[in-house]
Protein backbone atom coordinates (compact mmCIF):
# COMPACT_ATOMS: atom_id res chain seq x y z
CA UNK A 1 0.00 0.00 0.00
CA UNK A 2 3.23 2.43 0.85
CA UNK A 3 3.83 1.73 -2.81
CA UNK A 4 0.99 2.52 -3.90
CA UNK A 5 1.06 6.02 -2.37
CA UNK A 6 4.54 6.52 -3.64
CA UNK A 7 3.45 6.21 -7.15
CA UNK A 8 0.37 8.53 -6.98
CA UNK A 9 2.25 11.03 -5.12
CA UNK A 10 5.07 10.86 -7.93
CA UNK A 11 2.79 11.26 -10.32
CA UNK A 12 0.77 14.11 -9.18
CA UNK A 13 4.53 15.86 -8.41
CA UNK A 14 5.30 15.23 -12.29
CA UNK A 15 1.66 16.31 -13.11
CA UNK A 16 2.07 19.28 -11.55
CA UNK A 17 6.15 19.96 -12.64
CA UNK A 18 4.26 19.30 -16.24
CA UNK A 19 1.26 22.01 -15.57
CA UNK A 20 4.03 24.57 -14.84
CA UNK A 21 6.54 24.10 -17.36
CA UNK A 22 3.38 24.07 -20.13
CA UNK A 23 2.29 27.01 -17.87
CA UNK A 24 5.97 29.03 -18.52
CA UNK A 25 5.69 27.83 -22.20
CA UNK A 26 2.41 29.33 -22.50
CA UNK A 27 3.50 32.57 -20.84
CA UNK A 28 7.00 33.10 -23.11
CA UNK A 29 4.26 32.09 -25.62
CA UNK A 30 2.29 35.15 -25.08
CA UNK A 31 5.66 37.44 -24.43
CA UNK A 32 7.06 36.84 -27.52
CA UNK A 33 3.90 37.26 -29.28
CA UNK A 34 4.02 40.81 -27.31
CA UNK A 35 7.42 41.43 -27.78
CA UNK A 36 7.47 40.87 -31.48
CA UNK A 37 3.71 43.50 -32.12
CA UNK A 38 5.70 46.17 -30.81
CA UNK A 39 9.22 45.55 -31.53
CA UNK A 40 9.48 46.58 -35.45
CA UNK A 41 11.72 44.49 -38.11
CA UNK A 42 12.81 47.90 -38.95
CA UNK A 43 13.15 49.36 -42.25
CA UNK A 44 15.71 52.15 -43.19
CA UNK A 45 16.97 55.06 -45.63
CA UNK A 46 19.50 57.44 -45.77
CA UNK A 47 18.95 60.98 -45.42
CA UNK A 48 21.14 62.14 -48.27
CA UNK A 49 20.67 65.45 -50.50
CA UNK A 50 18.01 65.32 -53.02
CA UNK A 51 16.76 68.17 -55.43
CA UNK A 52 13.26 68.29 -56.58
CA UNK A 53 12.23 70.87 -59.68
CA UNK A 54 9.10 72.53 -60.65
CA UNK A 55 8.62 73.19 -64.30
CA UNK A 56 6.17 75.38 -66.25
CA UNK A 57 5.91 73.46 -70.00
CA UNK A 58 4.03 74.30 -72.99
CA UNK A 59 5.02 75.59 -76.45
CA UNK A 60 6.77 78.71 -77.06
CA UNK A 61 8.16 81.00 -80.24
CA UNK A 62 11.70 81.49 -81.36
CA UNK A 63 12.58 85.13 -82.90
CA UNK A 64 16.12 85.99 -84.66
CA UNK A 65 17.03 88.13 -87.37
CA UNK A 66 16.70 86.23 -90.36
CA UNK A 67 17.49 87.36 -94.14
CA UNK A 68 15.55 85.23 -96.97
CA UNK A 69 17.71 84.80 -100.09
CA UNK A 70 15.12 85.21 -102.95
CA UNK A 71 16.30 82.32 -105.50
CA UNK A 72 17.39 83.78 -108.83
CA UNK A 73 14.61 82.06 -111.04
CA UNK A 74 12.54 78.94 -111.62
CA UNK A 75 14.32 75.48 -110.90
CA UNK A 76 15.51 73.23 -107.87
CA UNK A 77 17.44 74.96 -105.38
CA UNK A 78 20.39 72.60 -103.83
CA UNK A 79 22.59 74.13 -101.03
CA UNK A 80 25.95 73.51 -101.28
CA UNK A 81 27.22 74.25 -97.34
CA UNK A 82 25.25 72.29 -94.74
CA UNK A 83 22.97 74.12 -92.52
CA UNK A 84 24.32 76.30 -89.77
CA UNK A 85 27.16 76.89 -91.36
CA UNK A 86 28.97 80.63 -90.65
CA UNK A 87 29.32 82.33 -93.98
CA UNK A 88 30.64 85.69 -95.26
CA UNK A 89 28.86 88.26 -97.41
CA UNK A 90 28.34 87.55 -101.19
CA UNK A 91 29.33 83.61 -100.34
CA UNK A 92 28.52 80.78 -102.38
CA UNK A 93 25.45 78.90 -100.56
CA UNK A 94 23.59 76.97 -102.74
CA UNK A 95 23.19 76.19 -106.49
CA UNK A 96 20.11 76.61 -109.11
CA UNK A 97 19.75 74.02 -111.87
CA UNK A 98 17.38 73.50 -114.62
CA UNK A 99 15.60 70.62 -113.59
CA UNK A 100 14.89 68.26 -110.53
CA UNK A 101 11.91 66.76 -108.07
CA UNK A 102 11.01 66.22 -104.61
CA UNK A 103 12.23 63.09 -104.22
CA UNK A 104 15.73 63.96 -105.82
CA UNK A 105 15.90 67.53 -103.46
CA UNK A 106 14.51 64.95 -100.28
CA UNK A 107 17.48 62.38 -100.90
CA UNK A 108 20.48 65.28 -101.21
CA UNK A 109 18.92 66.14 -97.73
CA UNK A 110 19.23 62.83 -96.61
CA UNK A 111 23.06 62.28 -97.87
CA UNK A 112 23.78 65.66 -96.70
CA UNK A 113 22.64 64.50 -93.06
CA UNK A 114 24.12 61.59 -92.96
CA UNK A 115 27.74 63.12 -94.02
CA UNK A 116 27.74 65.13 -91.16
CA UNK A 117 26.72 62.58 -89.03
CA UNK A 118 29.15 60.48 -89.97
CA UNK A 119 31.74 63.62 -89.92
CA UNK A 120 30.74 63.81 -86.56
CA UNK A 121 31.14 60.55 -85.34
CA UNK A 122 34.49 59.65 -87.24
CA UNK A 123 36.67 61.85 -84.63
CA UNK A 124 37.58 58.94 -82.12
CA UNK A 125 41.10 59.73 -81.78
CA UNK A 126 40.75 60.86 -78.41
CA UNK A 127 38.66 57.93 -77.17
CA UNK A 128 39.29 55.07 -74.89
CA UNK A 129 38.20 52.12 -73.58
CA UNK A 130 36.35 54.25 -70.93
CA UNK A 131 34.41 56.31 -73.54
CA UNK A 132 33.40 52.92 -75.35
CA UNK A 133 31.64 52.36 -71.82
CA UNK A 134 30.46 55.59 -71.16
CA UNK A 135 28.76 56.05 -74.69
CA UNK A 136 27.19 52.80 -74.05
CA UNK A 137 25.52 54.08 -70.67
CA UNK A 138 24.69 57.45 -72.61
CA UNK A 139 22.97 55.66 -75.38
CA UNK A 140 20.49 53.25 -73.30
CA UNK A 141 19.79 56.61 -71.17
CA UNK A 142 18.73 58.09 -74.51
CA UNK A 143 17.06 55.06 -75.55
CA UNK A 144 15.19 54.56 -72.35
CA UNK A 145 14.15 58.30 -72.64
CA UNK A 146 13.15 57.51 -76.21
CA UNK A 147 10.63 55.09 -74.80
CA UNK A 148 9.57 56.79 -71.90
CA UNK A 149 8.70 59.86 -74.45
CA UNK A 150 6.79 57.44 -76.78
CA UNK A 151 4.96 55.88 -73.54
CA UNK A 152 3.57 59.30 -72.73
CA UNK A 153 2.83 60.10 -76.54
CA UNK A 154 5.16 62.67 -76.76
CA UNK A 155 6.06 61.77 -80.53
CA UNK A 156 8.17 64.29 -81.63
CA UNK A 157 9.92 64.82 -78.78
CA UNK A 158 11.13 61.09 -79.46
CA UNK A 159 11.79 61.88 -82.94
CA UNK A 160 14.01 64.86 -81.32
CA UNK A 161 16.50 62.43 -79.78
CA UNK A 162 17.27 60.37 -82.89
CA UNK A 163 20.05 62.14 -84.30
CA UNK A 164 21.80 62.14 -80.79
CA UNK A 165 21.67 58.57 -80.86
CA UNK A 166 22.85 57.72 -84.59
CA UNK A 167 25.90 59.59 -83.26
CA UNK A 168 26.40 57.96 -80.24
CA UNK A 169 26.22 54.87 -81.75
CA UNK A 170 28.13 55.37 -85.15
CA UNK A 171 30.73 57.06 -82.17
CA UNK A 172 31.08 53.86 -80.13
CA UNK A 173 31.12 51.16 -83.22
CA UNK A 174 33.55 53.41 -84.52
CA UNK A 175 35.71 53.74 -81.50
CA UNK A 176 35.44 50.01 -81.07
CA UNK A 177 36.34 48.91 -84.14
CA UNK A 178 32.87 47.66 -85.28
CA UNK A 179 31.56 50.66 -87.25
CA UNK A 180 33.45 49.76 -90.27
CA UNK A 181 35.22 52.25 -91.82
CA UNK A 182 33.36 55.85 -91.62
CA UNK A 183 35.77 57.56 -94.50
CA UNK A 184 35.10 55.23 -97.13
CA UNK A 185 30.99 55.48 -96.32
CA UNK A 186 31.63 59.41 -96.41
CA UNK A 187 33.41 58.66 -100.01
CA UNK A 188 30.37 56.71 -101.24
CA UNK A 189 27.69 59.32 -99.96
CA UNK A 190 29.47 61.66 -101.81
CA UNK A 191 29.55 59.85 -104.82
CA UNK A 192 25.86 59.52 -104.64
CA UNK A 193 25.32 62.84 -103.37
CA UNK A 194 27.50 63.62 -107.08
CA UNK A 195 25.17 61.40 -109.02
CA UNK A 196 22.25 62.90 -108.03
CA UNK A 197 22.93 66.59 -108.23
CA UNK A 198 24.28 65.73 -112.36
CA UNK A 199 20.52 64.23 -113.08
CA UNK A 200 19.34 67.75 -111.85
CA UNK A 201 20.28 69.18 -115.20
CA UNK A 202 21.91 72.60 -116.03
CA UNK A 203 23.18 74.48 -113.36
CA UNK A 204 21.43 78.22 -114.43
CA UNK A 205 22.91 79.83 -111.09
CA UNK A 206 24.90 80.42 -108.06
CA UNK A 207 23.26 81.32 -104.78
CA UNK A 208 25.03 83.76 -103.24
CA UNK A 209 24.18 85.28 -99.82
CA UNK A 210 23.27 88.94 -99.46
CA UNK A 211 24.86 89.43 -95.97
CA UNK A 212 27.28 87.63 -93.56
CA UNK A 213 25.92 84.83 -90.82
CA UNK A 214 24.72 81.46 -90.66
CA UNK A 215 22.98 79.86 -93.70
CA UNK A 216 19.69 77.68 -93.31
CA UNK A 217 18.60 75.97 -96.69
CA UNK A 218 14.84 75.87 -95.29
CA UNK A 219 12.38 79.12 -94.61
CA UNK A 220 8.63 78.81 -92.71
CA UNK A 221 7.26 81.53 -94.22
CA UNK A 222 7.85 83.31 -90.47
CA UNK A 223 10.91 85.08 -90.81
CA UNK A 224 9.82 88.43 -90.91
CA UNK A 225 6.96 88.28 -88.34
CA UNK A 226 8.96 86.37 -85.59
CA UNK A 227 11.73 88.56 -86.09
CA UNK A 228 14.29 90.35 -83.42
CA UNK A 229 13.36 93.32 -83.94
CA UNK A 230 9.37 93.18 -83.10
CA UNK A 231 10.29 91.63 -79.63
CA UNK A 232 10.83 95.55 -77.71
CA UNK A 233 7.84 96.88 -79.04
CA UNK A 234 5.55 93.55 -78.85
CA UNK A 235 2.71 93.38 -76.53
CA UNK A 236 0.62 90.41 -75.74
CA UNK A 237 -2.40 91.00 -77.82
CA UNK A 238 0.93 91.88 -80.86
CA UNK A 239 1.99 87.88 -79.82
CA UNK A 240 -1.16 86.69 -79.89
CA UNK A 241 -2.00 88.20 -83.99
CA UNK A 242 1.91 87.04 -84.43
CA UNK A 243 1.24 83.15 -83.43
CA UNK A 244 -2.40 82.74 -85.32
CA UNK A 245 -1.10 84.51 -88.47
CA UNK A 246 -0.45 83.02 -91.49
CA UNK A 247 3.03 81.46 -92.94
CA UNK A 248 4.24 84.15 -96.19
CA UNK A 249 4.78 81.97 -99.68
CA UNK A 250 8.37 80.13 -99.63
CA UNK A 251 8.21 79.23 -103.12
CA UNK A 252 10.44 81.33 -104.27
CA UNK A 253 12.84 81.38 -101.29
CA UNK A 254 16.78 79.79 -101.90
CA UNK A 255 17.13 79.75 -98.03
CA UNK A 256 17.97 82.50 -95.25
CA UNK A 257 20.71 83.63 -93.58
CA UNK A 258 20.40 84.24 -89.42
CA UNK A 259 22.74 87.75 -88.75
CA UNK A 260 22.97 87.79 -85.34
CA UNK A 261 23.68 85.20 -82.30
CA UNK A 262 21.33 86.46 -80.13
CA UNK A 263 17.61 84.94 -80.45
CA UNK A 264 14.41 85.64 -78.46
CA UNK A 265 11.78 82.77 -77.28
CA UNK A 266 8.60 83.60 -76.40
CA UNK A 267 6.00 81.72 -74.38
CA UNK A 268 2.61 82.09 -72.45
CA UNK A 269 2.50 81.48 -69.01
CA UNK A 270 0.22 82.14 -66.31
CA UNK A 271 -0.22 85.50 -64.18
CA UNK A 272 1.42 83.74 -60.90
CA UNK A 273 4.23 82.70 -62.82
CA UNK A 274 5.12 85.73 -64.18
CA UNK A 275 4.49 87.69 -61.08
CA UNK A 276 7.30 85.89 -59.57
CA UNK A 277 9.95 86.72 -62.04
CA UNK A 278 12.32 89.75 -62.78
CA UNK A 279 13.03 91.37 -66.10
CA UNK A 280 16.65 90.83 -66.16
CA UNK A 281 17.17 88.02 -64.19
CA UNK A 282 18.43 84.13 -65.22
CA UNK A 283 16.23 81.78 -65.82
CA UNK A 284 17.00 77.90 -66.70
CA UNK A 285 14.88 76.53 -70.11
CA UNK A 286 14.79 73.12 -71.09
CA UNK A 287 14.06 72.02 -74.81
CA UNK A 288 12.82 68.43 -74.96
CA UNK A 289 12.28 68.77 -79.00
CA UNK A 290 16.20 69.52 -78.90
CA UNK A 291 17.18 66.39 -76.89
CA UNK A 292 16.34 68.15 -73.53
CA UNK A 293 18.75 71.13 -73.91
CA UNK A 294 19.39 73.53 -71.21
CA UNK A 295 19.83 76.65 -72.09
CA UNK A 296 20.32 79.67 -69.32
CA UNK A 297 18.49 82.79 -70.90
CA UNK A 298 18.05 86.58 -69.42
CA UNK A 299 14.10 87.53 -69.46
CA UNK A 300 13.99 90.20 -71.52
CA UNK A 301 10.37 91.64 -71.00
CA UNK A 302 6.83 90.32 -69.75
CA UNK A 303 3.59 91.50 -71.81
CA UNK A 304 1.02 91.21 -69.20
CA UNK A 305 -2.11 90.02 -70.74
CA UNK A 306 -4.61 89.22 -67.90
CA UNK A 307 -4.93 85.95 -66.25
CA UNK A 308 -1.87 84.91 -68.45
CA UNK A 309 0.99 86.66 -70.37
CA UNK A 310 4.10 86.70 -72.34
CA UNK A 311 7.58 85.96 -71.04
CA UNK A 312 10.29 86.82 -73.61
CA UNK A 313 13.56 85.42 -72.82
CA UNK A 314 17.01 86.39 -74.74
CA UNK A 315 20.15 84.45 -75.48
CA UNK A 316 23.09 84.20 -77.41
CA UNK A 317 23.88 80.44 -76.97
CA UNK A 318 23.13 77.99 -79.86
CA UNK A 319 23.97 74.70 -78.59
CA UNK A 320 25.69 72.29 -81.17
CA UNK A 321 23.01 70.70 -83.58
CA UNK A 322 20.30 72.58 -82.13
CA UNK A 323 17.17 72.60 -84.56
CA UNK A 324 15.67 76.37 -84.37
CA UNK A 325 12.30 75.05 -85.38
CA UNK A 326 9.95 78.13 -85.28
CA UNK A 327 7.91 76.86 -82.52
CA UNK A 328 9.24 74.90 -79.92
CA UNK A 329 8.12 72.79 -76.84
CA UNK A 330 9.64 74.01 -73.36
CA UNK A 331 10.31 73.44 -69.77
CA UNK A 332 10.94 76.36 -67.88
CA UNK A 333 12.61 75.73 -64.38
CA UNK A 334 10.42 77.57 -61.75
CA UNK A 335 11.97 76.73 -58.34
CA UNK A 336 14.33 74.20 -57.19
CA UNK A 337 14.10 72.28 -53.80
CA UNK A 338 17.13 70.34 -52.68
CA UNK A 339 16.66 68.95 -49.36
CA UNK A 340 16.27 65.08 -47.69
CA UNK A 341 13.64 63.39 -49.46
CA UNK A 342 11.28 61.87 -46.68
CA UNK A 343 7.75 59.58 -47.44
CA UNK A 344 4.91 61.27 -45.95
CA UNK A 345 4.31 58.08 -44.38
CA UNK A 346 7.73 58.44 -41.95
CA UNK A 347 7.00 61.53 -40.54
CA UNK A 348 5.27 61.68 -37.19
CA UNK A 349 4.47 63.84 -34.50
CA UNK A 350 5.82 64.15 -30.96
CA UNK A 351 5.34 67.01 -28.76
CA UNK A 352 3.89 68.99 -30.96
CA UNK A 353 6.87 68.82 -33.19
CA UNK A 354 6.75 67.45 -36.67
CA UNK A 355 9.73 64.65 -37.56
CA UNK A 356 10.96 61.67 -38.07
CA UNK A 357 12.04 58.32 -36.20
CA UNK A 358 15.99 57.74 -37.10
CA UNK A 359 17.59 54.37 -35.89
CA UNK A 360 22.08 55.15 -34.27
CA UNK A 361 23.18 51.63 -33.81
CA UNK A 362 20.44 49.81 -32.08
CA UNK A 363 18.71 52.78 -30.82
CA UNK A 364 15.73 54.99 -32.14
CA UNK A 365 15.81 59.01 -31.76
CA UNK A 366 13.19 61.24 -33.08
CA UNK A 367 14.40 64.28 -35.26
CA UNK A 368 13.01 67.38 -35.69
CA UNK A 369 12.50 68.40 -39.65
CA UNK A 370 11.15 71.34 -41.72
CA UNK A 371 9.27 70.78 -44.67
CA UNK A 372 9.97 72.92 -47.77
CA UNK A 373 7.45 71.47 -50.12
CA UNK A 374 5.96 68.65 -50.89
CA UNK A 375 5.34 66.19 -54.22
CA UNK A 376 3.46 62.89 -54.45
CA UNK A 377 3.86 60.95 -51.73
CA UNK A 378 6.91 63.05 -50.17
CA UNK A 379 8.31 66.06 -48.51
CA UNK A 380 11.30 67.72 -49.40
CA UNK A 381 12.77 68.89 -46.02
CA UNK A 382 15.28 71.52 -44.94
CA UNK A 383 19.11 69.62 -45.01
CA UNK A 384 21.35 72.65 -42.89
CA UNK A 385 20.42 73.82 -39.76
CA UNK A 386 24.31 75.46 -39.38
CA UNK A 387 22.73 79.14 -38.14
CA UNK A 388 20.28 77.44 -35.73
CA UNK A 389 23.34 75.18 -34.15
CA UNK A 390 25.36 78.24 -34.05
CA UNK A 391 22.99 80.19 -32.17
CA UNK A 392 22.14 77.19 -29.59
CA UNK A 393 25.82 77.22 -28.87
CA UNK A 394 27.70 80.45 -27.81
CA UNK A 395 31.00 80.82 -26.30
CA UNK A 396 31.01 82.22 -22.95
CA UNK A 397 34.32 83.93 -21.97
CA UNK A 398 34.30 84.61 -18.31
CA UNK A 399 33.38 80.67 -18.21
CA UNK A 400 36.83 79.31 -19.45
CA UNK A 401 35.68 79.43 -23.00
CA UNK A 402 33.28 76.53 -22.56
CA UNK A 403 30.26 76.76 -24.87
CA UNK A 404 26.88 77.08 -23.04
CA UNK A 405 23.40 77.61 -24.79
CA UNK A 406 22.13 81.08 -25.04
CA UNK A 407 19.71 80.45 -21.68
CA UNK A 408 23.06 79.74 -19.77
CA UNK A 409 23.97 82.01 -16.91
CA UNK A 410 26.57 82.07 -13.63
CA UNK A 411 23.31 81.52 -11.62
CA UNK A 412 22.81 78.12 -13.18
CA UNK A 413 26.29 76.94 -12.03
CA UNK A 414 25.06 78.05 -8.43
CA UNK A 415 22.61 75.69 -8.49
CA UNK A 416 24.55 72.96 -9.44
CA UNK A 417 23.67 72.64 -13.73
CA UNK A 418 27.72 73.12 -14.95
CA UNK A 419 26.78 71.74 -17.77
CA UNK A 420 25.08 74.57 -19.46
CA UNK A 421 21.34 73.00 -19.65
CA UNK A 422 18.69 73.66 -17.57
CA UNK A 423 16.05 70.64 -16.79
CA UNK A 424 12.89 70.65 -18.51
CA UNK A 425 10.20 72.03 -16.88
CA UNK A 426 7.48 72.28 -19.93
CA UNK A 427 6.39 70.65 -22.94
CA UNK A 428 8.50 73.45 -24.81
CA UNK A 429 11.90 72.74 -23.30
CA UNK A 430 11.31 68.95 -24.12
CA UNK A 431 10.82 69.80 -27.69
CA UNK A 432 13.77 72.00 -27.65
CA UNK A 433 15.91 68.92 -27.13
CA UNK A 434 15.13 67.15 -29.99
CA UNK A 435 17.93 67.78 -32.94
CA UNK A 436 17.84 68.51 -36.45
CA UNK A 437 17.71 65.87 -39.16
CA UNK A 438 20.94 65.34 -40.21
CA UNK A 439 23.03 63.73 -43.47
CA UNK A 440 23.39 59.99 -43.38
CA UNK A 441 21.13 59.76 -40.69
CA UNK A 442 19.26 56.54 -40.87
CA UNK A 443 15.31 57.52 -41.00
CA UNK A 444 13.18 54.57 -40.34
CA UNK A 445 10.40 54.41 -42.78
CA UNK A 446 8.71 50.90 -41.74
CA UNK A 447 8.31 49.62 -38.25
CA UNK A 448 6.40 49.18 -35.06
CA UNK A 449 5.98 50.50 -31.40
CA UNK A 450 8.74 53.16 -31.75
CA UNK A 451 9.72 55.86 -28.97
CA UNK A 452 12.74 58.46 -28.80
CA UNK A 453 15.05 55.91 -26.81
CA UNK A 454 13.96 52.97 -27.73
CA UNK A 455 16.61 49.94 -28.41
CA UNK A 456 15.69 47.79 -31.54
CA UNK A 457 17.54 44.68 -32.01
CA UNK A 458 15.26 42.61 -34.89
CA UNK A 459 16.64 44.78 -37.59
CA UNK A 460 16.12 43.93 -41.57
Amino acid sequence: MLERYDKDYLKKVLLRVAGTVLGLLMIAYIGYQIWHKVTSNVKCIPATAYTYTVKSTGEGYVFRNETVIESPGAGAVVSSVQAGTKVSAYSEVANLYSSGGADVERELSDIDEQIALLTASSDTSNLTNRDVSKLDSETYALITEMRRCAEQGKYAEAVSHRLNLITKVNRRNAASGTGGDLAAQITQLERRRAELTSALGTLLSVVKTPCSGWYYPDTDGYEKAFSSGAVSSMTYDDFKSLVSSPAADTSHDAGKTVTSSVWYFACELTKSSLDAKIPGEEYTVFFPHNGGAKIVMTLEKICPGGDTGVAVFRTDKIPEGFDFARMQSYELLENEYTGFKIPKSAVRIIDGQMGVYVLTGEVVHFRKIEIMTEYENNYIVVMDHTEAKEAETEVNEDNDGVAQSPEWSPEDAANGQTDGSAAPESAEAVKEEYRWLEVNENVIVSGKGLSDGRVITNMN
